[in-house]
């Protein structure tokens, strides 16, 4: 720990994993790229992000085989709803599944 430089030692210190360093990177670089919104509980602005965080979450807790569908998602404009999302999911599926029972 002592070679460690100071700004990673705290993310060494509570992550149990490298799972666990990688999300909470990605937590911490999301957090940098998303303004604190000024908008009042209620509004189309807070109602969206909410949204936004909705699925954030929802696609990282998915398991590694899902890492594609996962990155096509995100790099949709704007970001799709959870259904939508779960929606794209379940087709990746179906077709995983085809792909087995054809092979």
């Amino acid at each position: 720990m002592k070679t460690v430089s100071p700004e990673l030692v705290t993310g060494i210190v509570y992550a149990e994993n490298d799972h666990e360093v990688r999300l909470k990177s990605l937590w911490d670089e999301y957090g940098s790229l998303i303004p604190s919104l000024p908008v009042t509980v209620g509004t189309r602005d807070f109602i969206e992000h909410l949204e936004q965080q909705k699925i954030f979450q929802f696609l990282m807790g998915l398991n590694e085989s899902y890492r594609a569908i996962r990155s096509q998602i995100l790099l949709q404009s704007p970001p799709p709803s959870v259904s939508r999302a779960f929606a794209m999911l379940i087709n990746e599926e179906n077709q995983r599944n085809v792909c087995v029972s054809n092979s």
